[in-house]
């Protein structure tokens, strides 16, 4: 993309940036560079989307079709426990194939497995997949008691804060009330004061 702008350019190339990037380059802009490549360009070779073959994606068009779209860019259809799926985008296809790839192999998975590997790096990661914690019903509800303990004890630290907030706010109140009334009776103590000396 080199930030020319098109205008009427027909709606069958309007995709996604990923899509784009995917066809055009064969990766994405997020996708780790190599640091051997010798070329400052994080995409690459503006070829290598054409000449890619994805794993387990064929691109599926129809030419007899009258939609532009079918005919030229058709979709992309994956097999999956020997169910087809289709997908109007690229990026969706390889991201259903990996997942399902992935579910099936669990930690025996391997990169060369992958289309977009670098997105499971979490799944090569020292230790391999990471079993997720599972709680016995009784520590469970431990779990559950102490957090909700500790949820009350923050909301009461806060609701005594507020209150200490507003008391201060209500006693200050009261007192520049009090002291306004003061320099008003002493206000008045002197305008009378100053009657009765004139009478005299």
């Amino acid at each position: 993309d080199d930030g020319t702008s098109l205008a009427d350019v027909p709606e069958r190339y309007v995709f996604p940036k990923e899509d784009y990037e995917l066809l055009t380059f064969g990766t994405t802009s997020t996708t780790p560079r190599n640091t051997n490549e010798k070329t400052n360009d994080i995409r690459g070779d503006p070829t290598a989307g054409r000449r890619r073959r994805w794993k387990g994606v064929r691109n599926v068009t129809d030419s007899s079709s009258t939609d532009h779209r079918v005919r030229d860019l058709g979709w992309y259809a994956i097999a999956i426990n020997r169910t087809e799926t289709t997908h109007a985008r690229l990026s969706t296809a390889l991201h259903a194939y990996d997942s399902a790839l992935v579910q099936r192999k669990g930690d025996k998975t391997r990169h060369a497995d992958l289309n977009l590997p670098h997105e499971w790096e979490w799944l090569f990661a020292k230790g391999g997949i990471q079993e997720p914690v599972v709680y016995e019903e009784a520590q469970l509800e431990e779990r559950l008691r102490q957090e909700g303990e500790r949820i009350k004890q923050e909301c009461d630290a806060r609701h005594a804060r507020e209150k200490d907030a507003a008391v201060t706010k209500a006693v200050e109140e009261e007192r520049r009330a009090g002291q306004e009334r003061l320099e008003e009776v002493k206000k008045e103590r002197e305008g009378e004061c100053k009657k009765e000396r004139s009478r005299v």
